[in-house]
């Protein structure tokens, strides 16, 4: 329910809502880069009500340094 209600606020063009979904991002990509130390990753599909409507059509990426060695 909570995913929902920020999903119609950042339809809506809330700044906030759009700063969260953008903090998804950066977590999920940790999230992902964990994972590949246990799991040999060449492709991740990722599904659901975060990547439908505005959400799922984020244009502008940040970009964070991270040393994967």
């Amino acid at each position: 329910q909570k995913l929902k209600g920020v999903q119609e606020k950042l339809e809506s063009g809330h700044e906030g809502a759009t700063q969260i979904w953008q903090s998804m991002g950066y977590y999920m990509g940790y999230a992902i880069a964990h994972y590949a130390d246990f799991y040999e990753l060449e492709n991740v599909l990722i599904l659901g009500r975060c990547t439908s409507g505005k959400g799922g059509a984020f244009n502008q990426f940040v970009i964070f340094p991270l040393d994967v060695t």
